[in-house]
């Protein structure tokens, strides 16, 4: 989101509160339901269908998820797949619940669709793994940074007259 400011002779654009979109996960149920039975546990934490009671705070039921994505690499072969870049989603919460067709007449897997809306995300490029670094690295914005300097010094500079 952002805002527009009309200044003396033109318009300045300042970031507004930042919102992330839902996300959504398709995964494949096993033979034994495991997949579906997870949930199935998440949906009932969210919302209590029996006793018709809804979660008293979000840390009843909100849960954190961590993507890896894959270079596509075999993982049983030497080497196996490299992580490329890794997301950590904080403050996740269910939001629609897709259990396809469950269709006992075909060899397709179950797939089942999550669209999960999150309050806060890390992303992290290959080989990153501190909070420090990476895509989602902190800036430094105190007034002691001062413009332009990302908050540290490489060098010095003096005026010779």
């Amino acid at each position: 989101m952002k805002k527009c400011r009309y200044v003396y002779n033109s318009k300045v654009y300042l970031a507004g509160k930042y919102t992330f979109e839902t996300l959504t996960l398709n995964l494949r149920d096993d033979a034994s339901g495991e997949v579906q039975r997870l949930v199935g546990q998440q949906v009932q934490k969210q919302f209590d269908f029996v006793e018709q009671a809804s979660a008293r705070s979000g840390i009843d039921y909100k849960f954190t998820s961590k993507i890896e994505v894959l270079d596509g690499g075999n993982g049983g072969l030497e080497g196996g797949a490299q992580v490329l870049e890794t997301s950590n989603m904080y403050g996740c919460f269910l939001t629609n619940v897709d259990y396809g067709d469950a269709n006992y007449g075909t060899n397709e897997p179950m797939q089942v669709a999550l669209t999960i809306r999150f309050d806060n995300m890390v992303q992290w490029g290959a080989g990153e793994q501190s909070i420090g670094i990476g895509i989602g690295a902190n800036v430094g914005r105190t007034a002691a940074d001062g413009p332009g300097t990302g908050g540290s010094t490489t060098g010095s500079s003096s005026n010779q007259g």
